[in-house]
């Protein structure tokens, strides 16, 4: 798998746009050098770094778990300056990392949504049918995702493909405590909603279920690539919370969808 880079602050080449969703953690669009390009990134600021840690560690599943997720992701440091061109209204006081990934082409259902009632209708309506929805579902629920809405998702101009971002409240909320780390908590997708007003078909149900079968495998893998990063960016208690909070989670993933679709004998 790729890995997540860090970058300099002279690879910050400037705030390009304003994005509607994500203000609370001053999302934009911005210019970055990448790989010798320079190249339109989704940038999320961060003051806290856990709310840095869950997008990494929710990326890395995604990528494990084939989520269709940007291609490029990367760690990327601002200087306190250039923060305050960005967002003239902040105070800051120090440079800040934030979580950046490659600008996807496409609209989410909320830009339809302000383009008219028909059109973020038919945009819903592609979505419930689009393959990997089930697969989607099944992983919000491993990863305690409970903000996966019609901001957060991605969908090509033909309406037949989808691409996913924004994990900073996962899982459970973007301050999580030990307290929070219930691997048998139950979430709910305000996504899931969104696109099923009638409830999940039973043929949708199925295939989350199949989806949650491959979790517990890609968790085996997950700290390979995540467990340097809670060290660096975790307490060394919040590290062994997190470890077994995915790792319960994981293995019981499959009984806990089975319950919560309704499909136990």
């Amino acid at each position: 798998m790729k890995e997540i880079q860090v970058l300099s602050s002279d690879c910050y080449l400037g705030k390009l746009a304003d994005v509607d969703d994500g203000i609370s953690s001053f999302t934009h669009i911005a210019k970055v050098r990448y790989e010798g390009k320079q190249l339109r990134f989704h940038v999320k600021l961060f003051s806290d770094y856990k709310q840095l840690n869950n997008e990494i560690t929710a990326y890395i599943l995604a990528r494990l778990d084939g989520q269709p997720v940007p291609e490029h992701a990367c760690i990327i440091k601002i200087n306190k300056d250039d923060i305050v061109s960005a967002f003239p209204n902040v105070e800051a006081n120090s440079d800040a990392y934030a979580w950046a990934t490659n600008t996807i082409s496409g609209k989410t259902p909320n830009t339809y949504f302000k383009e008219g009632t028909k059109e973020i209708e038919l945009a819903l309506k592609s979505l419930a049918k689009i393959d990997g929805i089930a697969s989607l579902i099944a992983f919000d629920n491993l990863i305690a995702n409970q903000d996966r809405n019609t901001g957060n998702i991605i969908l090509s101009g033909d309406l037949a493909k989808f691409w996913i971002f924004d994990h900073d409240q996962s899982p459970f909320k973007p301050d999580w405590t030990h307290q929070d780390l219930d691997p048998n908590s139950d979430t709910f997708c305000k996504l899931t909603a969104a696109i099923y007003p009638n409830g999940l078909p039973v043929s949708i149900r199925s295939l989350v279920v199949d989806a949650a079968k491959a979790h517990g495998a890609n968790l085996a893998n997950m700290l390979d690539h995540t467990l340097t990063w809670w060290q660096h960016l975790l307490t060394p208690d919040e590290v062994k919370a997190l470890g077994d909070f995915y790792k319960n989670r994981a293995l019981c993933s499959e009984s806990r969808l089975l319950k919560k679709m309704n499909l136990l004998c």
